[in-house]
């Protein structure tokens, strides 16, 4: 059984942040719904709220998730997901050994 020693390019905090930016970008896009769509209501759909503060958060949102994706993982996260790897390839290895013995007792 082969073991491969890699990490997870993206670490916990690496995740907070990508929900961080989804949740700036959602809140944009709510803010940017202009109304009542049966009226036709000028102060509403040309307001602050829906030509400016919408696409500012949206744009921060969308800044949030490059710096998410560009932010190295902390090696606190690096070395938690290789130890969480160890112990998953300890497991295996003990399973298929079992496997292994019992084909051995049945012939």
């Amino acid at each position: 059984m082969k073991k491969y020693n890699h990490h997870f390019l993206f670490g916990k905090r690496n995740f907070q942040l990508v929900l961080i930016g989804l949740v700036v970008m959602a809140v944009g896009m709510i803010l940017m719904v202009g109304g009542d769509p049966t009226k036709y209501q000028t102060e509403i759909i040309y307001g602050f709220r829906t030509t400016v503060l919408a696409p500012i958060l949206v744009l921060v949102g969308l800044g949030i998730q490059g710096f998410a994706i560009f932010t190295k993982p902390t090696a606190s996260d690096v070395w938690k997901a290789q130890s969480d790897m160890n112990t998953a390839t300890e497991v295996e290895d003990k399973l298929v050994s079992r496997r292994k013995s019992r084909k051995k007792s049945r012939t």
